[in-house]
């Protein structure tokens, strides 16, 4: 058998190397005995006379055929090689795996292999050892960061609640806004509540100071809110947020010509009706179905709509079957009012002393309830209103004695404070 000429790629970085043994198999095997001729093989390999007895021993212990001697003599040389040049380039930062790394080197080119995998081991046992330990403090620092975002979010949340006191909704809102952004993702219902707190700030910018800029974004939010709550897994708080929404399309529909937004309006508050059915959450659903009638009643009066009208006459009725006089006064005179609204204008649009002669009733029974309230604010509203009834009242007995029909008196202009009041805002906590 002729010389073996082996390809050492990768020994030398960037070159192909080829080495020609220049021995055949039999002769191989007998150089361990011939001094001179083994140390010519060591120098040609580039390993120490311990590795390349521990090379032969390999050989011998995996049995490896006569005749791949050659070329397996030259891969394990190149592994060996490899193996402490890689070794060489490690730096670890801790000075005991430095060292045990160092140990396990001078092992592999003394040819101690099974020396070098022990001290490999007792390095990458305390590699490991330290990457539990730097895990640990990691999830602690990542604790410690949470509950400090946490505590950032609290207290921003808190200068926000200090501005809603002095009714600067605007900057509240922008503080609620920031409060949610600090809250870590792990606490999702949290940074809700603060994104709630933010949109009902910009509801009552917008309802106070006439800002619809706010009150366009407050519905973004409760939008955004809807798509965070489940439906099946939070019904309730799903609901209230279709509850407030409904209420904020509400305001911003009032004030524009399109009645897109009263629209919406009425859909969100049938969606929040699925959840707050009077068995489960009875006067949460008088709420909405308060509401649903001043929704109903704005869209009737603008389209000339009884059917509407009808709707609002029903849902105000409803609202009073949970809303009684004994438990909610104000809530019951605030229906009351709002019953006696729907009726005035069906009375004036069919002509009815009937409805007309009801409607007086509703709102002086109403106006009663703010007078035991001593909420005097109102008492130039409500006279208006009975006046303006009473106008109506004796122009339909008038016409009735001449057997004629009249047009109705054009209507008084109106103290705005129960305007104000005969919708209902979302209430923070329990709407």
């Amino acid at each position: 058998m002729g010389a073996a000429q082996i390809d050492l790629d990768g020994v030398s970085a960037g070159r192909d190397v080829s080495v020609t043994i220049g021995y055949t198999p039999e002769q191989l095997r007998g150089l361990v005995p011939d001094q001179a001729e083994f140390t010519e093989l060591q120098v040609r390999l580039g390993v120490t006379d311990a590795a390349l007895q521990g090379f032969f021993a390999i050989l011998e212990q995996q049995v490896v055929p006569p005749e791949q001697w050659p070329k397996r003599l030259f891969e394990i040389a190149r592994r060996h090689k490899q193996a402490l040049e890689r070794l060489a380039a490690l730096e670890p930062e801790d000075p005991a795996i430095r060292d045990l790394l160092h140990q396990a080197r001078a092992a592999i080119e003394a040819g101690d292999y099974d020396q070098a995998e022990q001290l490999l081991d007792r390095a990458e046992a305390r590699e490991s050892a330290a990457i539990e330990q730097a895990g640990q403090l990691l999830q602690e620092a990542q604790a410690a960061l949470e509950r400090r975002r946490l505590s950032a979010a609290a207290i921003r949340a808190e200068q926000a609640e200090l501005l809603l006191i002095q009714l600067r909704y605007r900057e509240a809102a922008a503080r609620f806004a920031v409060a949610a952004e600090q809250t870590p993702a792990s606490e999702p219902d949290t940074r809700r509540g603060y994104r709630k707190r933010q949109a009902h700030a910009l509801y009552h910018q917008g309802d106070e100071r006439g800002d619809n800029s706010a009150l366009a974004e407050a519905i973004r939010i409760y939008r955004d809110l809807l798509a965070a709550y489940s439906h099946e897994r939070e019904p309730l708080d799903w609901a209230r947020t279709q509850h407030n929404l409904g209420n904020t399309l509400q305001i911003l529909g009032e004030r524009e010509s399109d009645s897109g937004r009263l629209q919406a309006a009425l859909a969100a508050y049938h969606a929040a009706l699925q959840e707050r059915t009077r068995e489960r959450t009875p006067l949460q659903w008088a709420m909405t179905q308060n509401n649903l009638g001043n929704a109903l009643r704005i869209l009737g009066e603008r389209e000339s709509d009884s059917r509407r009208l009808h709707e609002a006459l029903a849902a105000f009725r409803a609202a009073l079957q949970e809303r009684i006089r004994e438990r909610t006064p104000l809530d019951w005179a605030m229906t009351q009012h709002n019953l006696g609204t729907i009726l005035r204008i069906l009375g004036e649009w069919e002509s009815d002393s009937e409805r007309l002669e009801a409607a007086r009733g509703h709102i002086q029974r109403a106006w009663q309830i703010y007078q035991d309230a001593g909420l005097e604010q109102d008492d130039e509203y409500f006279r208006q209103r009975l006046e303006r009834l009473d106008r109506l009242l004796e122009g339909r007995r008038a016409d009735q004695a001449r057997d004629g029909r009249h047009p109705p008196p054009a209507e008084t202009p109106l103290a705005p404070t129960l305007q104000r009041g005969s919708r209902l805002v979302p209430t923070e906590e329990g709407s």
